[in-house]
């Protein structure tokens, strides 16, 4: 068998035996000399052993079918420089990148590049990780007519964003991708309110055919917060595209101050959902803006804490004028304190339900909903208080029994 003598940069040498076939960087990795993180061949696949492992230089594999960078860790992965994997052919998909490491945490601050040619799928970024991820770079896995790529991310401990996340169509008709984030700990979306985030999945139109917003889904085992800066969209284009599917879900609390949106931008598209659940409270406030709109048809929006509501920013789920209103569901497990706005405007207009055991209607609150046959149901467990300029219900009913209902 032959033999090979590694050199550490100190001087150290390591002879070690390395079967025929396998490469001099295999060679290095599988018996463990110090110093050796990555194999990384022309086509950009790359896998690694023990340690750590930061990627401090750029990696290129631009081509008509680009190829896949792994990167498997005992502990901690860096990637600090470029990597694109983007398909430079109309017909080329993006790359993909998989990090994986069951007791270290991923850190990206390099921009990712996966985008694909106009007549195909965007690429994707998977990340297993024990501990936290945190992405300040750019993912850039924008797809053509055959739609945006992925973002698939689960963790143990919390997910940090302060890069922008962009799966969406850029050509043809495509629909937007996926973005799947599981989280053991906190969701962070621009959570110190001056950072800049958007996570785009957006559908791309022609002047026939629009493409929809896919599913953007945030499920944290602690809370989630959406920055003031920070913007989630997953819109419909023109002519018919829908509105997506956006869903967070916390094992705590939810602090929206940023920009929810799943839009139906043309003239036949509906909105899509949105849909907010916590075991905790959940805090939209006064810059916090949730819109499902439609020009066809309106979306829905639910809010749907187990503790209490306090709502100062703005939900929309209006059609047009001469289509349906979309739906919002308010289901607070305690008190729901009111200052800001709910509007479903359509003919005919949507549901405005809102149950809680106490609500209070400060003097901005606009519950609103209009059109024909317009109504507002709230549904009280034990009290309601409206103050003076206040726009509240239609109708209100007691239910002495609706704060056990948890």
């Amino acid at each position: 068998m032959p033999k090979i003598t590694y050199i550490e940069h100190n001087g150290k040498e390591h002879m070690v035996d390395v079967p025929v076939g396998w490469t001099v960087m295999e060679g290095a990795v599988k018996n463990r000399v110090p110093g050796i993180d990555a194999d990384c061949g022309g086509s950009a696949t790359c896998s690694v052993g023990t340690g750590s492992v930061s990627l401090g230089g750029k990696v290129v594999g631009q081509h008509a079918y680009p190829g896949s960078l792994t990167i498997q860790a005992a502990d901690d992965i860096s990637i600090t420089q470029a990597v694109n994997l983007s398909g430079n052919d109309p017909d080329s998909d993006g790359g993909t990148v998989d990090l994986k490491t069951e007791a270290g945490s991923v850190s990206i601050s390099g921009d990712l590049d996966l985008t694909s040619g106009g007549d195909s799928t965007g690429g994707s970024l998977g990340v297993t990780t024990g501990q936290d991820f945190t992405l300040t770079g750019e993912f850039d896995a924008r797809g053509g007519d055959f739609d945006g790529g992925s973002l698939d991310v689960t963790t143990g401990g919390d997910v940090i964003i302060n890069g922008d996340v962009r799966v969406n169509s850029r050509a043809g008709a495509g629909d937007g991708g996926d973005v799947g984030i599981l989280a053991g700990g906190d969701i962070l979306i621009g959570a110190d309110d001056s950072t800049d985030v958007t996570i785009d999945d957006d559908g791309m139109g022609t002047g026939d055919t629009g493409g929809s917003g896919s599913d953007v889904s945030l499920d944290a085992g602690g809370d989630i917060v959406v920055g003031a800066q920070a913007v989630i969209q997953s819109n419909g284009a023109s002519p018919d595209g829908e509105g997506g599917y956006i869903d967070l879900s916390a094992d705590g609390d939810i602090r929206v101050s940023g920009t929810i949106e799943a839009r139906g931008k043309g003239n036949e598209g509906s909105g899509g959902e949105v849909t907010l659940t916590a075991w905790g409270d959940i805090n939209v406030e006064s810059t916090g803006v949730i819109t499902t709109t439609g020009r066809d048809l309106g979306g829905d929006i639910e809010i749907s804490p187990t503790g209490g509501l306090v709502f100062a920013g703005q939900a929309t789920a209006s059609g047009p004028s001469s289509g349906e209103g979309g739906d919002i569901y308010l289901d607070v497990g305690t008190d729901a304190v009111i200052s800001g706005s709910f509007t479903t405007k359509g003919s005919p207009p949507g549901d405005l339900d809102i149950s809680a055991c106490r609500v209070s209607l400060t003097s901005s609150a606009d519950i609103l909903n209009t059109g024909g046959a317009a109504s507002n149901l709230f549904t009280i467990g034990e009290s309601m208080t409206m103050a003076s300029g206040a726009s509240g219900p239609t109708t209100a009913r007691l239910c002495p029994s609706g704060c056990a209902r948890r």
